[in-house]
């Protein structure tokens, strides 16, 4: 079936995650770094090494995401997110220079955007919802070794009219090995489209942070969540 382009851009621009000043960006709960074994190879009362997750148990993370967001679930739809890789890759080196307690306040932040804002856009698109479909998760060795891409196609019904929308995923497996969200394509035309993170730090928080420095990210950010409180 056919679908006209401002229709889907009317859906991708809500499942895109967009929010005020452009900063609801994927949002992520940090994580502790697992505990690493004793040498020798095994951890410490007998408990064997962290295995690898298995790549096909990957779209588990994207349905437990979209389930929670659909049933008002934010809490649950949150732990889908790696935060600290995450912000990793919006900062880079500047990420890492930064204490544990300005990161936390980052991640805070953008978990309000994405309850205030994100989460709730969805929801309206998701009272049309007919179905989604999962591919399966194909290797990225050039994002990362362990890295994996997969495809979910959300599929609404518009007065009658189906649209369908993709949505490519990728995860990677945290210290805990448990596969998360890192970044996300929003109705990708081409191989090598920017990703909603990449467009995020070109056009927002890179500029934000060469013009104010990481003190002025944070307060633009947490000054724009007690405004969207207010309202």
């Amino acid at each position: 079936m056919t679908h006209s382009r401002p229709r889907r851009a009317a859906l991708a621009a809500p499942l895109a995650l967009a929010a005020p000043l452009a900063l609801a960006a994927l949002l992520c709960a940090p994580r502790a770094p697992a505990l690493a074994a004793p040498a020798g190879g095994a951890a410490r009362g007998g408990a064997k090494p962290q295995e690898a997750p298995k790549p096909q148990e990957a779209p588990k993370t994207i349905k437990r995401l979209l389930g929670a967001i659909r049933y008002q679930k934010d809490d649950l739809a949150l732990t889908a997110f790696d935060g600290e890789a995450q912000g990793a890759l919006l900062f880079g080196d500047v990420w890492a220079q930064q204490p544990a307690e300005g990161r936390a306040r980052f991640i805070k932040a953008l978990h309000a955007f994405f309850t205030l804002v994100a989460f709730p856009n969805i929801r309206k698109d998701f009272e049309h919802l007919e179905t989604i479909l999962y591919g399966d998760a194909a290797p990225q060795p050039q994002a990362g070794a362990a890295d994996v891409k997969v495809r979910a196609t959300i599929v609404v019904l518009h007065a009658l009219k189906k649209e369908e929308v993709p949505v490519d995923f990728l995860l990677r497996p945290d210290a805990a090995g448990e596969w998360k969200i890192n970044d996300f394509w929003v109705a990708p035309t081409a191989e090598g489209a920017e990703s909603f993170l990449g467009r995020l730090k070109r056009e927002q928080l890179a500029p934000l942070l060469e013009k104010r420095g990481w003190a002025g990210v944070l307060e633009a950010m947490e000054r724009r969540v007690e405004e969207l409180k207010k309202r």
